[in-house]
């Protein structure tokens, strides 16, 4: 009987012990999680000085790469239009020889042209990197602040609540 007792007292003990722990508000892994649109405030931060200065950048490194790129394009194009001005008086094997070398040299320009994009992504992508790198501390203290435990990008959310985007907040503090 005494054993019995004991055991529905601790058990009692246990509920009350888990209500008091669940009234004493979030702990560190119960808080409030926020999001953030980083589209948005990558335009935000695209507009501060320092924005600009990076934006500028890319734009003269795609200006660049555009022209070197036209460049190739544009003498590949006078060969080619050369080669066919010529076509009716060359023999048949040097004709073929030829446009083999044309093709090949297509493809490289393609693959060129191919590489330039792929420079130019991850240059944007160091920018935004650059740019999001800047915001952190703000970011971490509108989160601080109002007692957020998590920030996520709003591009990893499928829905949340209103109340819960931080990027008004922070656009404000970066301008």
């Amino acid at each position: 009987m005494h054993r019995s007792l004991a055991i529905v007292f601790l058990g009692l003990a246990l509920i009350v012990g888990g209500m008091v722990t669940a009234d004493a508000g979030p702990t560190a892994t119960t808080g409030k999680i926020g999001f953030i649109d980083l589209g948005a405030l990558e335009r935000t931060l695209l507009a501060t000085p320092a924005g600009k200065r990076a934006s500028a950048k890319m734009e003269a490194s795609l200006k660049a790469k555009q022209n070197e790129f036209d460049k190739k394009r544009n003498d590949l194009q006078k060969v080619i239009a050369e080669f066919e001005k010529q076509r009716s008086m060359l023999k048949p094997e040097v004709a073929a020889q030829r446009e083999q070398e044309y093709g090949d040299r297509m493809r490289e320009l393609q693959e060129y042209y191919v590489k330039l994009q792929s420079e130019l992504a991850n240059e944007q992508a160091k920018l935004v990197q650059e740019v999001i790198k800047q915001a952190e501390p703000v970011i971490k203290q509108v989160a601080q602040e109002q007692g957020y435990a998590m920030i996520v990008n709003r591009a990893a959310v499928i829905w949340v609540a209103d109340g819960f985007d931080i990027t008004a907040e922070v656009n404000k503090r970066i301008k």
